[in-house]
């Protein structure tokens, strides 16, 4: 499984166009091998050598996130912040799936285990609040 499953299979299989280059247009500037290389410095991803342009191994491309697969995202736990999560990155990320893991029957984390009969809250509940609709 790549880790780029979008990718087309040339630009999974592309190989350095000098054979002495590494991936992301490194060199091993440690190898006897590579000495010459020493002065080797990078301008917007395309490697420089010694002043002469070399082409880098890889490309990358310019492609909108909602024209890829869904992106999956998992949440764990529905405290406080789960729940905040499970509103919040639907309205950000278009194009994903989200799911929300919780080890108890119900949501609230702390609060949903530790309930006290006749505590209502032990903390100013307004530190609790969501601002999802302020008016």
């Amino acid at each position: 499984m790549s880790a780029f499953p979008n990718l087309s299979e040339d630009v999974l299989r592309a190989h350095p166009s000098n054979p002495e280059t590494l991936p992301n247009g490194k060199n091993d500037d440690n190898h006897p091998e590579h000495a010459e290389y020493a002065e080797q410095t990078q301008v917007n991803g395309a490697p420089y050598t010694n002043g002469e342009r070399k082409d880098a191994p890889w490309v990358l491309h310019d492609t909108p996130i909602e024209n890829q697969r869904p992106i999956k995202v998992i949440v764990i736990g529905a405290g406080y912040s789960g729940v905040y999560c499970a509103i919040r990155i639907p309205e950000r990320l278009r194009n994903c799936e989200l799911v929300v893991y919780e080890k108890n029957s119900g949501v609230g984390g702390t609060w949903y285990e530790n309930q006290y009969p006749g505590a209502a809250c032990d903390v100013p509940s307004h530190s609790y609040q969501f601002s999802f609709n302020p008016k």
